[in-house]
């Protein structure tokens, strides 16, 4: 049969049609592979295309209908339909959580955001704050939320003159706000040094010291005004606003941040 079909033997085929053809004792290790195509079809949806309630539904949907022809022949073990289940509710559930840092640290005046600042943090900026042992659940629920805030937030530029060109997190660039060019210009420059006495760009300052990416992206920033000040805004959402579906797909796309990362974030959030 080998020799007329022309093809390879082999002594066993790992699987058959997309479903596993022998099994060990590890039956969660078996059907990885089916927890791996969940999350890349969570990862793959932009989130302008649906609302809060229809990426909720969209997910539950996946995530039932993914495994289901797998389920047909096998069962599935339990801790791995939790699992499943948790990668778009452990996400979603961060998501909102963001929106009540977001609304904490934008309202400072409104009763909620008092109350809080009263108890936890009278002497401390929120962005910078940490849980005790006395914090309730509710406050370290929100602090885990403000983490993926964090994460997304930068400056927006308005008069430039309070914002450190390398210190600072203000580029305009998904994932990195930081630049990460060779230092050429002073140590603690400031952003306003970038534009010329005639108030517009020194493109030839810029070329000369940052990557031509970074160079781009500063020369496609609007012209600094003089009277605004600098300010923080969430990356990922037009407005600067942040809004649910955006705090969701970016979730998705960086489920963690490397330690020596958080340490710089952290380091830079003393000043807000």
């Amino acid at each position: 049969m080998v020799a007329f079909l022309g093809v390879q033997r082999v002594r066993c085929h790992e699987t058959y049609l997309g479903l596993p053809c022998y099994s060990g004792k590890n039956k969660k290790g078996l059907f990885s592979s089916i927890r791996d195509r969940v999350w890349n079809k969570l990862c793959s949806w932009k989130s302008k295309l649906l609302s809060v309630g229809g990426r909720e539904v969209l997910s539950k949907t996946v995530v039932q209908a993914i495994p289901a022809y797998t389920m047909s022949l096998f069962k599935i073990p339990l801790s791995l339909i939790r699992e499943l289940h948790q990668l778009y509710l452990r996400l979603f559930n961060r998501a909102i959580l963001a929106k009540q840092a977001w609304r904490i640290h934008t309202q400072p005046t409104s009763l909620a955001a008092r109350v809080l600042k009263g108890f936890y943090f009278h002497k401390s900026s929120f962005l910078q704050i940490k849980a005790n042992s006395s914090s309730s659940f509710v406050w370290r629920s929100i602090l885990w939320g403000r983490e993926l805030y964090k994460q997304g937030l930068r400056l927006k530029i308005g008069s430039g003159q309070d914002t450190y060109i390398y210190h600072d997190y203000w580029l305009p660039r998904d994932g990195v706000f930081k630049i990460s060019s060779s230092q050429v210009l002073g140590n603690f420059e400031k952003f306003s040094s970038l534009i010329t006495t005639t108030g517009v760009w020194d493109s030839t300052l810029i070329r000369a010291s940052f990557h031509e990416d970074e160079a781009d992206a500063i020369l496609s920033l609007p012209l600094p005004r003089r009277t605004t000040p600098d300010t923080l805004l969430w990356h990922y959402n037009k407005s600067g606003h942040y809004i649910v579906r955006s705090g969701y797909w970016f979730a998705t796309k960086s489920r963690s941040v490397s330690s020596s990362s958080t340490v710089s974030l952290n380091s830079w959030w003393k000043q807000f």
